[in-house]
């Protein structure tokens, strides 16, 4: 399967695709979140006290995934830009690292609470995939350059 994508989608494409699965995560939690969270304010309090006092309004975070949006596509696009090598892709690997860490945040969330939280099922099904894609891809690009 690995091998079918890679003929359809350069490496430069792969390494663009990263501010949309970022966005389709995202705007799961856009969403969803300030509801959720006010939905389950006393359950939050009594499980993790004072961190759970705040409370994001969709305005608030949709300014921070804004935000995020156009560091992960600068990132991005350097990357794709230096064709995957140097310092370009080593920053790209860890916004990718970071976003693949998330994944297990949402999980994590998700089993502590034991229910669904916001963002979780894009984190799996969306987030997930693509980083372990890339992680791959990006491996045996570099192996591959040694040759």
């Amino acid at each position: 399967m690995l091998t079918s994508f890679n003929r359809h989608l350069s490496l430069q494409t792969s390494i663009r695709l990263f501010p949309v699965i970022f966005l389709i995560h995202d705007a799961e939690e856009l969403v969803l979140i300030h509801d959720w969270m006010i939905g389950h304010r006393m359950e939050l309090l009594d499980k993790f006290g004072i961190l759970a006092s705040f409370t994001w309004s969709t305005p608030a975070f949709a300014a921070v995934v804004a935000a995020l949006f156009l560091l992960v596509w600068r990132i991005s696009s350097a990357a794709a830009r230096s064709g995957g090598t140097g310092r370009a892709r080593n920053l790209y690997v860890a916004v990718l690292t970071v976003l693949f860490v998330n994944v297990f945040t949402h999980v994590g969330q998700t089993v502590l609470l034991r229910q669904y939280t916001p963002g979780v099922v894009t984190a799996v099904a969306v987030a997930f995939p693509y980083c372990l894609y890339m992680y791959v891809r990006l491996y045996r690009a570099g192996r591959n350059a040694r040759i």
